[in-house]
């Protein structure tokens, strides 16, 4: 009697394990099919995310939709889903950033890109490995993706403390080529620029506006009126010193309290002071400060009350030395010391990183390397780049490399 139970327990076990090992290889199947599929739904996004962002490179650059959708199409052309290149809807429109959404209109400022993969193999049978054969067939692989011109406030600061004197002119030249850029990259008119002046203190010298339709006036005003704030230390009276001062002569000297900017041959004064301390007469307090605490809390108010909700905010941060406590920051109790300078502007850069205020910054010191200021322009990074450069000729390639950031995959 035991003999025959223990022979009927074993073959009920035979049963059941066979039952559970049917289960296991169909679970063990769907994870491995669907596991293939996801790789697919990946490779089907990367391809869609890259055409659509070529494309919109490309209308950026050209404001051609027929050169957009070729390029558009190109990338694709590289990608392949399963093995094979995917189909793929491209379209050219316009992307409202308020209420995320596009549509066709007058204004193209986006690429959408809609990349579909059937669910057949090669061979034209069902896509999977043990799928089909257990009587399932995979979806469809889709992806989309928008890539879009995203409005841009950019806020440039720009250092105007008389260790600029002699090299001012080729920061000018790299902030008017950026404007360049931006009026170029933007077709329809959405970028808004400004400019921020500082050695002592900060002031808004171009409050933010439209780079396009300003332009006629931005540039010649940029070209010819952002000098330096510095001395004339022949008599210790308040001066202004024009773009290409060369120590101590091609001066063009002021009364203290004067308007302080000139171009290369002229004076004018009907621009302000870059700080507001034009009244000083004693030279030891003047001009040859950095206190980037100033500027980036000039920066920030101004970005956080005049920057629009839905733009890429961007500053872009040229100083080209150390921070510093001037005295009369002291006096105001701005400040007690240099480190605490740096201190303050962390505290103004974090909160510019919270409201998604990015800021990029570019150390210039024409006279040689400073690898400990270059260090703290580096720390001032929020979100963007840094540059650094010694060479007078290259500062200009890096101000356009800096505002080349205004294309988005939104969707």
């Amino acid at each position: 009697m035991s003999i025959v139970r223990s022979r009927r327990r074993h073959g009920a076990v035979l049963v059941f394990i066979a039952i559970c090992l049917v289960v296991l290889f169909g679970f063990a199947a769907l994870a491995i099919d669907l596991s293939y599929h996801r790789t697919l739904q990946l490779q089907a996004q990367n391809a869609a995310d890259s055409a659509a962002y070529a494309g919109m490179i490309a209308l950026r650059e050209s404001d051609d939709e027929t050169e957009a959708y070729a390029v558009a199409i190109e990338m694709l052309s590289r990608h392949t889903v399963g093995g094979t290149v995917p189909n793929a809807d491209i379209e050219i429109g316009e992307w409202d950033f308020d209420n995320n959404s596009f549509s066709d209109g007058p204004n193209p400022n986006a690429v959408q890109v809609a990349v579909k993969r059937d669910n057949l193999d090669a061979s034209g049978g069902p896509i999977g490995f043990f799928g089909p054969a257990l009587g399932y067939t995979l979806p469809q692989v889709t992806a989309d993706a928008t890539s879009a011109i995203q409005p841009r406030d950019i806020l440039f600061i720009m250092d105007q403390s008389t260790s600029m004197a002699g090299t001012m002119g080729y920061a000018v030249e790299g902030l008017v080529a950026a404007l360049d850029v931006v009026v170029e990259s933007d077709p329809n008119g959405l970028d808004q620029v400004g400019l921020i002046g500082f050695s002592e203190g900060g002031t808004v010298l171009t409050p933010l506006q439209s780079a396009v339709d300003n332009y006629s006036t931005l540039r010649p005003d940029w070209s010819d009126e952002v000098c330096i704030c510095g001395i004339d230390w022949s008599d210790y009276s308040a001066r202004r010193y024009p773009l290409d001062f060369e120590y101590p002569t091609n001066h063009h000297p002021l009364s203290p309290g004067d308007y302080a900017y000139g171009g290369p041959t002229h004076v004018d004064l009907a621009i302000p002071c870059c700080y507001p301390y034009c009244s000083v007469s004693d030279w030891s307090n003047y001009g040859g400060w950095t206190n980037t605490d100033a500027a980036m809390e000039s920066a920030y108010n101004h970005m956080a009350t005049f920057g629009r909700g839905t733009s890429y905010k961007l500053i872009v941060f040229l100083g080209d030395g150390r921070p510093n406590c001037s005295p009369l920051r002291q006096d105001a109790g701005a400040c007690t010391s240099d480190s605490e300078v740096i201190s303050n502007t962390h505290t103004w850069l974090d909160l510019a990183e919270a409201n998604n205020i990015r800021v990029t910054t570019m150390f210039f010191n024409a006279s040689g390397s400073d690898a400990y200021g270059e260090a703290i322009f580096e720390s001032y990074v929020r979100g963007g780049k840094a540059f650094a450069t010694s060479d007078k000729d290259e500062l200009k390639a890096l101000f356009e490399a800096a505002v080349r950031t205004n294309v988005a995959l939104v969707e």
